[in-house]
């Protein structure tokens, strides 16, 4: 590459070899001037680095700049470029040659070439050529030389050179070719085969060397074929055999060639036929003599046999053949082969026999025919000609002799819809030109039908257990099968149940069994279901069951309906409900539906049951559980018998309660003053040591609500204290009062005396109570 450099990351060069030109490209200034000298390509990857050369030719001053060589391989890193760069400097050539190409040379022509160069070269000039014979002429101006000879038509294009004497740069060398033109020599006229088959190709190649180059036309008889050297008949003919000839033409003159084609083919043949009649000999019928000759229009060489085949079987080996008694198995398609050297030649000739129709039969798709579709009947005959008119007749198989003719008078006999009267068996016969022929064997149809007039017959009201007789009746071909369905009242689209069946079905009646019935017949065409006819059983009620609204669980003081509903025909009169007392008795506590608690309490909790009666019978229903959830009722707490441990007193104390649902959590209080407590325990039990003196409640919790026990005083002898205070304080009280009544009264004893029995009895009576309080 040539004055490399590196801007802003990016390279740029002007490439002057490349080995992949697709990648990088060479500049078109030198993309004819330079070579690779180097190691053959297959070693561009590890070459030795001194064969890694190229050679630049015609070097221009342009051509002065820094030359590199870059290296890039597979991968990213795989690249490198040589360092320094090779700097090259182009001066002037003092020995700039010229040597030009003489014009217009034509052939026996004297020819002059002449070579110069500039005033500064110092070396001496020579031309050099092919021929050994060329004398060069000593110049007398050493800056240019000639050279003169006469040319001959074969030197056409050959090269002469001019370059300095012992010049060693081919690159200084100049080279030119010289032109002569001269008419057409040397010409050839060939064909690939002289004597061809018909039908295959033949080619013509016609060469001759001139200049300018010659043009080429063949001829045949004074007519142009083609314009090409070489051309092609691809399927002769016997009409192209003869002569071509092939012309070359040039401005300086022309020559012709004569080639002949000879065209050798197989026999062409014809079949002619004649009968011994009145006839035309074209119309042959049944019983004829009939000769055939197999006629040869033409053949090179003539044929030396004959083949006669009749539907491409082998029948004789004879250029005519006699059919003493034509029949219409003769009919067919007849062969006449005549061979040669070539090959051979054929024709084909069919031949019709005419005569009566025979082998008739009726074609029907299938016997068994669908009601009101198309029935078609074919009446199929080995005629020729083809049968002009047909005849058609119709009788049942119970009355054969009463045949009945039907106006039709074509082939196909047609059916529109097909009704049940058509069936029976039906024949034809055929007539042509020449007779009519024989009757058919008879073909007989059935006509399918789907069910109709289907009906269900049976009991339609009876009681549980009673027997009971299905039978199903309908008119149809093939016959049918019954199915018998049974429907709900709430349903009347899908069956409950269904039953396939011959006409009858028995059973024992049972309240399943009640419903609507229907009988379907079915056969291949179709089905009918017969009206619906309901089959009503009686039985005494049964499946009866409580319902509860809004369940079977409510709250305290919510309202509860029980509904008790049961199945039974006829309904039910009467109803009656019971509940589980203590657990071992039924009680009857109310009758009618539905059973209304307006306000539930927890005595409404337990089991009940209602019973169902009908006329047939009775029906009880299953026990249900009404459960009443209310909060936690009747907390207390159980004291156990005081326990002594570890010279400690204690007792245990549980929580019991009543609630539904069941007690989720149980809390132990001990209380600290009036209005605060403090939960000291969870769970039912709990143990009080005799050091945890005080009052103790229990509070019992579930989902609807919770409730506190009383409390119970334990170890706490604080009542004792507060009573033997009170008692001192009002002794106290009461020994003042004394002291103040004794004072006054002493002060008044002079005048009340009668007082001090009085006084006297009152200190007793006042003794006497605090020594009772003292106990």
């Amino acid at each position: 590459m040539k004055d490399a450099v590196w801007i802003n990351g990016s390279f740029s060069a002007t490439t002057i070899f490349s080995s992949s030109e697709s990648k990088h490209p060479v500049n078109a200034h030198f993309a004819k001037r330079v070579k690779y000298v180097g190691s053959p390509s297959g070693s561009w990857k590890n070459p030795p680095s001194s064969l890694c050369s190229i050679l630049i030719c015609d070097l221009n001053k342009t051509d002065t700049g820094n030359y590199s060589f870059r290296y890039v391989g597979t991968s990213s890193s795989d690249i490198w470029t040589t360092q320094p760069f090779t700097n090259l400097t182009v001066t002037e050539n003092p020995c700039l040659l010229t040597f030009e190409e003489p014009k217009n040379v034509t052939e026996n022509g004297n020819v002059t070439l002449t070579c110069s160069t500039l005033s500064s070269c110092t070396s001496g000039l020579k031309i050099e050529g092919p021929s050994a014979s060329l004398s060069q002429s000593k110049p007398e101006n050493p800056k240019k030389t000639t050279l003169n000879f006469k040319v001959t038509w074969e030197d056409d294009g050959r090269m002469f050179s001019c370059q300095t004497e012992n010049n060693t740069d081919p690159c200084l060398i100049r080279n030119i070719s010289l032109t002569v033109g001269y008419a057409p020599k040397d010409m050839s006229a060939n064909i690939s085969s002289k004597v061809v088959k018909e039908g295959e190709s033949v080619s013509f190649t016609c060469s001759a060397k001139g200049q300018p180059e010659p043009t080429f036309t063949w001829t045949k008889d004074g007519r142009d074929l083609d314009s090409k050297a070489n051309w092609m008949i691809s399927s002769i003919t016997a009409s192209q055999n003869g002569s071509y000839i092939c012309k070359a033409v040039n401005k300086y003159g022309s020559k012709e060639l004569v080639v002949t084609v000879g065209v050798i083919y197989a026999p062409d043949v014809d079949i002619e036929i004649s009968q011994k009649s009145e006839r035309s000999p074209k119309t042959i019928i049944q019983g004829d003599k009939v000769i055939f000759t197999c006629s040869v229009k033409r053949s090179n060489p003539p044929p030396d046999s004959f083949t006669w085949q009749k539907d491409k079987t082998h029948i004789d080996s004879k250029q005519r053949i006699v059919v003493e008694n034509i029949q219409p198995e003769d009919r067919g398609n007849y062969t006449c082969s005549a061979e040669n050297t070539v090959g051979s030649g054929s024709k084909t000739l069919q031949l019709t026999v005419q005569y009566k129709p025979r082998k008739t039969n009726i074609s029907i798709h299938q016997t068994s025919v669908k009601i009101n579709t198309t029935a078609k009947f074919t009446c199929l005959t080995d005629a020729y000609p083809a049968p002009s008119s047909y005849s058609w007749f119709h009788y049942k198989q119970t009355d054969i002799p009463q045949k009945k003719m039907l106006m039709v008078f074509i082939e196909t006999l047609h059916l529109e819809k097909v009704k049940r009267a058509n069936e029976g068996c039906y024949i034809c016969n055929a007539s042509n030109s020449i007779d009519t022929g024989d009757t058919s064997e008879p073909v007989c149809i059935e006509v399918l039908f789907p069910p109709n007039h289907t009906n269900l017959y049976m009991t339609e009201l009876v009681t549980e257990g009673d027997p009971v007789e299905v039978n199903c009746t309908a008119e149809s071909f093939p016959l049918p099968t019954f199915t018998l369905a049974r429907y709900s009242k709430s349903n009347s689209q899908t069956p409950e149940w269904s039953l396939t069946l011959d006409n009858s079905y028995k059973f024992k009646a049972n309240s399943t069994d009640a419903g609507v019935y229907t009988c379907k017949a079915s056969n291949s065409e179709g089905n009918q279901w017969s009206s619906k006819k309901q089959l009503v059983v009686k039985y005494s009620p049964r499946e009866v069951k409580i319902t509860g609204h809004p369940d079977l669980i409510v709250k305290e003081n919510e309202s509860l309906t029980l509904d008790c509903s049961a199945n039974s025909y006829p309904s039910v009169s009467s109803f009656t409900w019971m509940k589980m007392i203590a657990g071992t008795m039924e009680t009857t506590i109310s009758t009618g539906t539905p059973f209304i608690v307006d306000s539930a309490s927890v005595s409404d909790s337990g089991k009940y049951r209602c019973t169902a009666t009908n006329k047939i019978g009775t029906g009880k229903s299953v026990q249900v559980e009404v459960k009443v959830k209310h909060g936690p009722k009747f907390t207390k707490i159980e004291k156990e018998k005081e326990e002594q441990h570890d010279e400690l007193t204690g007792v245990k104390l549980r929580c019991i309660s009543q609630c539904y649902p069941e007690v989720t959590q149980y809390s132990w209080y001990q209380r600290i003053n009036k209005k605060e407590s403090k939960n000291v325990a969870n769970g039912t039990d709990i143990f009080v040591r005799s050091d945890q003196p005080g009052e103790y409640y229990c509070v019992a919790k579930n989902e609807i609500g919770e409730r506190s026990s009383e409390p119970i005083k334990l170890f706490d002898d604080t009542v004792m204290k507060i009573v033997t205070v009170f008692s001192l304080c009002l002794i106290f009280l009461i020994v003042c009062i004394l002291i103040f009544l004794y004072r006054r009264r002493r002060n008044n004893l002079i005048q009340q005396r009668t007082t001090n029995v009085w006084s006297w009895s009152s200190f007793l009576v006042l003794t006497h109570m605090l020594n009772l309080l003292n106990c």
